[in-house]
């Protein structure tokens, strides 16, 4: 018996969060162990210089920033929809409010975070931020704090919005979190903490909490308050790419280490480690089915996914032709979007359903001893 399947005893009752090794079972990168879990539904070609993705939360609709701005796509076809931003050249992150309203992006130049009307495709609001270039950017911490500046400072890395689509939270280069009233525009509030990149977060199902990270921490924050309810920075190896489990009680991430962890939010209690794990791809999401039996993260050109009882043994799925740069879900878990180095961006199908009431995932590889 594998030393994954006996340190657990319980393979099936449900997902295991991460705490798989990729190799325990004798699976190798770019080895697929069963059959592809996804569908292939549509792909878009020549996407010069694609940056990143979206989804509409029914999955019908494909968002993309690319050398040409911002494009909508039919998520079935492949055809290129009327709509977009072609102004936005800069845009490096999409976000698709809950409510498919809005899509908010990333801007680099100029600095700022700008929202799209999904209906006109218009710009209904703008959040600028204020760059620091050279010695003032070397003297921000002293004469500029990030806490006395309105907004960010330096690149936005990361974009959510929240589960009633009232906030957008944004994350930078500063080592700052942002939170920002959709209506309005104002800021509701800077949450202080990491120190350096924040490299991704996502927010709770009740919208009372947040999650977000850097490469050396993981940080919970109050959504209310803005102050932090946990925070761990024993992680001795950077932190490739985090996952909060569909009912708020869990995250998940890799590290450098090729380790997979869980930690309990309630609780701090800590899962794994396994051993042998693959490296995801920095700085890329992972994505959990809606139901939490399934998560899916990226490695080099491929989709890895633990799925059910076989989440011991993840299936490699071939998704490009050169690395991937971006992966994202529609909000029903029906559609994946990917894309990659290659200039292809592809819409799969997953075959998830939506979670149906009852306990959330487990946890069956039993506490870090």
């Amino acid at each position: 018996m594998s030393k994954a399947l006996a340190s657990t005893g319980r393979l099936g009752q449900g997902l295991v969060l991460l705490t798989a090794t990729w190799c325990a079972l004798g699976a190798r990168p770019g080895e697929a162990t069963s059959g592809p879990p996804f569908r292939a539904v549509c792909t878009v070609a020549k996407v010069t210089g694609v940056e990143a993705v979206a989804l509409s939360p029914d999955g019908r609709r494909l968002v993309t920033a690319a050398g040409d701005g911002v494009a909508t796509w039919d998520a079935s076809t492949g055809q290129r929809l009327p709509g977009g931003d072609r102004d936005a050249t800069g845009c490096t992150r999409l976000a698709y409010a809950p409510d498919g309203r809005l899509v908010a992006g990333a801007i680099v130049a100029p600095l700022g975070v700008v929202l799209l009307n999904t209906r006109t495709w218009r710009r209904v609001r703008t959040i600028p931020g204020q760059p620091q270039e050279g010695l003032l950017a070397w003297l921000a911490g002293w004469w500029y704090p990030p806490e006395g500046c309105p907004t960010h400072t330096d690149t936005v890395t990361c974009l959510a919005f929240s589960p009633d689509a009232r906030w957008l939270a944004t994350g930078s280069r500063d080592g700052t979190v942002r939170v920002w009233e959709v209506t309005t525009g104002r800021a509701r509030g800077v949450l202080l903490g990491h120190g350096e990149a924040v490299r991704g977060m996502t927010w709770a199902p009740d919208g009372g909490r947040l999650v977000s990270h850097s490469y050396k921490a993981i940080i919970q924050w109050d959504a209310r308050t803005m102050r932090p309810l946990t925070q761990w920075r024993d992680i001795p190896t950077l932190i490739h790419a985090v996952a909060l489990s569909p009912d708020g009680r869990h995250v998940a991430y890799g590290t450098t280490a090729k380790q997979l962890f869980t930690r309990d939010l309630a609780t701090g209690q800590l899962f794994g480690p396994q051993e042998r794990g693959g490296l995801l791809n920095l700085d890329l999401p992972m994505v959990y089915a809606p139901d939490g039996q399934a998560l899916t993260a990226t490695w080099s050109t491929e989709l890895l996914t633990w799925q059910g009882a076989s989440a011991y043994r993840p299936t490699y799925q071939k998704a490009h032709a050169s690395r991937l740069v971006d992966l994202a879900m529609s909000r029903d878990g029906g559609r994946l979007a990917t894309a990659g180095r290659d200039g292809v961006v592809k819409v799969w199908a997953t075959g998830w359903r939506p979670a149906a009431p009852g306990p959330g995932p487990a946890n069956p590889a039993g506490p870090r001893r």
